[in-house]
Order: C-alpha cells, then sequence, then structure tokens
C-alpha cells in the first residue's frame, strides 16, 4: 500500500512539475497587419487612378492569421497558433521562442490540388511549391516584438500563377 501511495506522489510531484515548467515558458509579442490588393479582371477598362487603387495595399479585415513551427508551410508541422484581423487587418499573438511560418487561411488547411477543368491547366508541382511557400517567416525571441505585414494579392481567374487560362479572356 506504502508503495502505490509513494508512486502516485511522485507521479503527481512530476506532473506539477512539468506544469510549471510548461507555464514559465516566455511568450514574445508578434503583431503586424494583413493587407490585400487585386487585379483588374475583364469588363470596362478602368481608369488609371483605379488601377493605382486596386493596387494599393487596403486592410484586409477579419483575416485569418496562422503560425506554423517551422520555415516552410509543411502541413505535417502543427499550427503553434491562430489569430483573427480586426477591422483594420491588424492582429496580436503571444508565442514561445522558434522559428513559424506565417500563413493565411487558404494554406492553413491540407493541399489540394484543383480539380480538372476544360478552361484551366494548372501545374500541380508548382502548385505544391506556392503552397509550401510562407507569406512570412519569422524568428520569435531575438527581441521582445515582432512587427509583421503581409499583403494577400487577388488574382484574376484566369491569372492564377502556375495555371493556364484556356479559352476567351473575361472582355
Amino acid at each position: 500500500m506504502n508503495y502505490c501511495c509513494l508512486t502516485i506522489f511522485l507521479l503527481l510531484s512530476f506532473i506539477a512539475d512539468l506544469s510549471a515548467q510548461i507555464s514559465r515558458k516566455k511568450l514574445f509579442s508578434v503583431s503586424g497587419s494583413v493587407t490585400h490588393t487585386s487585379d483588374y479582371c475583364g469588363g470596362v477598362p478602368p481608369s488609371e487612378g483605379l488601377l493605382e487603387l486596386m493596387h494599393k495595399p487596403k486592410p484586409l479585415a477579419e483575416a485569418k492569421v496562422f503560425f506554423r513551427s517551422g520555415k516552410t508551410n509543411n502541413e505535417k508541422q502543427r499550427i503553434a497558433a491562430a489569430v483573427t484581423c480586426d477591422e483594420q487587418g491588424r492582429f496580436s499573438v503571444q508565442l514561445p521562442k522558434g522559428s513559424y511560418c506565417v500563413v493565411l487561411e487558404e494554406k492553413a488547411v491540407p493541399f489540394r490540388a484543383p480539380t480538372k477543368s476544360d478552361h484551366m491547366q494548372c501545374d500541380e508541382n508548382c502548385l505544391r511549391e506556392n503552397y509550401a511557400a510562407c507569406e512570412a517567416v519569422i524568428t520569435v525571441g531575438k527581441k521582445a516584438n515582432t512587427t509583421i505585414a503581409v499583403n494577400y494579392h487577388r488574382y484574376c481567374a484566369h491569372q492564377m500563377p502556375c495555371c493556364k487560362f484556356l479559352g476567351e479572356l473575361p472582355r
């Protein structure tokens, strides 16, 4: 009976010590902003002023930002944190020391090749390379605060990277 009580006591002591070590892990502040730009996709040609406005970064409200452990967007690496931007595209998160691959929501899910289409031909290897690329790579812990800026470019359907549009372009 004493042996059983001693074992339980030691196990609980170990768990308490491990819990204390985890809670003592120093966290560092990471903040930043997410913006977006877009292209002209067809129809009546816009004015030069409107084209400039489309290429000027604007805050991306409610964007979901993910911090994956490591320096590439590898699905096997865990997502260490996720945060949603405010209406101005700003975010803030606390992370332990380490390197992180910053991605937006579309790259935080497992890679899926697009379905085959009569209108679009895509290079799957190129798409996988784009998926593996981070929006930013940050190293947390060298200084108290880390600030990043991410811009998401919205491509027209007929101008997607790694894909070739087959057919008549929009007018």
